[in-house]
Formats: C-alpha cells, sequence, structure tokens
C-alpha cells in the first residue's frame, strides 16, 4: 500500500499518515496533519504516491488568502456545482457527508485549475469542513475520491484529509474511509440509535440492553468508554477534537462497530 504525501511549495512535510481500508470496499483512507495554505503559497495533493494529482495555491483575487486548485495530470478534475453556480466553469463544488462521487458526478474539463469560493461567485463555497470531489487516473484507471477541507470564508483554508477508492470506476461517497478498525469490520447485530451523527460535543444512544461503551480515534486508542450502561446515555464529548472516530458497543458475544463524525 503506498503512502501520501502533501508537500509545501519550498519544503517538504513529513507527516504521520493512518490509513485504513476494507478488502470490500477499496477505500484507501490518508489522514495526514492538518495543513493550512499559506499567503502566496501551494500544497500538493498526492492520493496514491505516483506524485501529486493537485495543488492548492493562493489565487489572492482579493488581496486575502483566495484558494484555488490546479490539476497536475490532464485525468484529474473535481467536482463542480449542479447546475455550476456563478460564472460556472471553474467553480469547485462544495459537497457535505456522504455525497455520491462516480462517473456520474459533475465532472467537467475546465483547463487546468479551479476555484474555491471565487469572488464572483453567486454560491459561496461552505465554510466549516466540507468535501470536494475528485477523479483521477493510476495508469490506465479511473479512480474516485475526495479531500476534506475547511473554509472560514476569510482567508485561512484548511487541508484535513482525503481518500480514493482503489477499485478502477468505483463509487466513493464523500467521507467514506472504509469499514474496518483494527481487523474488525463494521456491523450493527445490537438494537442501536445513536444521535446526532455528525455531533458537536454531546453524542446520545439509546441500546435495547446495557452495554459496554467505548470510543476509538482513527489510530485505534480508545479515548471514551463506559461499561454496563444505562440503555439510554448521553455522553459529554467536547474534549474530543473534530474528526472521525469509531463507536464500539458490546454485550455479551455480540459487538457493533460503527463511524462517528465530531464537528
Amino acid at each position: 500500500m503506498k503512502f501520501n504525501t502533501i508537500r509545501k511549495k519550498t519544503q517538504v512535510l513529513f507527516l504521520t499518515l493512518m490509513v485504513y481500508g476494507s478488502a470490500n470496499a477499496g477505500i484507501i483512507y490518508n489522514d495526514i496533519v492538518d495543513v493550512t495554505l499559506a499567503s502566496g503559497g501551494e500544497l500538493e495533493i498526492d492520493f496514491d504516491g505516483g506524485g501529486a494529482e493537485f495543488t492548492f495555491n493562493d489565487g489572492s483575487f482579493g488581496g486575502t488568502i483566495e484558494p484555488g486548485i490546479m490539476f497536475n495530470t490532464d485525468a484529474g478534475f473535481v467536482m463542480l456545482g449542479t447546475p455550476p453556480p456563478g460564472s460556472g466553469w471553474d467553480e469547485v463544488a462544495s459537497l457535505t457527508l456522504n455525497t455520491t462521487i462516480n462517473a456520474t458526478s459533475n465532472f467537467q474539463n475546465i483547463g487546468a485549475d479551479g476555484f474555491v469560493d471565487p469572488g464572483w461567485t453567486t454560491t459561496p463555497f461552505s465554510t466549516g469542513d466540507s468535501y470536494i470531489g475528485t477523479t483521477f487516473k493510476i495508469g490506465a484507471n479511473v479512480h474516485y475520491g475526495w479531500i476534506l477541507v475547511n473554509w472560514d470564508g476569510n482567508g485561512t483554508f484548511i487541508v484535513k484529509s482525503h481518500a480514493y477508492n482503489d477499485t478502477p470506476n468505483t463509487t466513493i461517497l464523500a467521507g467514506d474511509i472504509g469499514v474496518q478498525v483494527n481487523g474488525i469490520e463494521d456491523n450493527n447485530t445490537l438494537n442501536i440509535s445513536v444521535f446526532p451523527n455528525p455531533f458537536t460535543n454531546i453524542l446520545s444512544i439509546s441500546t435495547d440492553v446495557n452495554s459496554n461503551i467505548s470510543i476509538i480515534d482513527i489510530t485505534g486508542k480508545v479515548v471514551y468508554s463506559i461499561t454496563n450502561s444505562i440503555e439510554m446515555i448521553q455522553l459529554d464529548l467536547s474534549e474530543l477534537k473534530t474528526g472521525v472516530y469509531f463507536l464500539s458497543i458490546s454485550n455479551h458475544n455480540t459487538k457493533s462497530i460503527s463511524k462517528l463524525i465530531k464537528e
């Protein structure tokens, strides 16, 4: 399995990468140290270790940082709005969690670049965390992926993680990181209700029986646990950082693992 890198234009950043994938889903997920686009700077995105497919750069149209994205191969494109907003042809779409990314998505040949929230847009790019849908080639094969970014609408643009489906011509959902953690496949054999998801600080969990509950970060570390919990419980998780976690709920010989998103 190849790892990815993100590089500034003048400095290579050595990052610790956590990669999780499912043999069935074929999702190659790369969590990275969050990188903020500097004034006049560049950030390269390399999905598979074979060279950067995309480069974010600072367009600086209005004097503050205005991020754009360059396509480093003629096979690489990002999703646009449907229909493209504003002037349309080069405005990057802001995707929500679980948006479908595949051959039916609104990829267009928009030349060498696109723009995130350009000054002329009539539909601003979403502030906070959102996803950019991508397609690119590995050799002769077409793959689909996503890039998680955070934009504050006022000059701060952060790249947080990305993933792609290593099965050619196969759908990926925005935010999908695969369904395995430490070799345990996702399942839901218990009667469980978890809400809201994504959550901010308080997570409510309802089960049909008393259960052992653990929250696991993407490194496999248990960051919260409670044993023999009551059937309905509210957890204060305000101290957790934003990102992806896994919820493990077990009772006797039954276990369920599901994905959580903290905003």
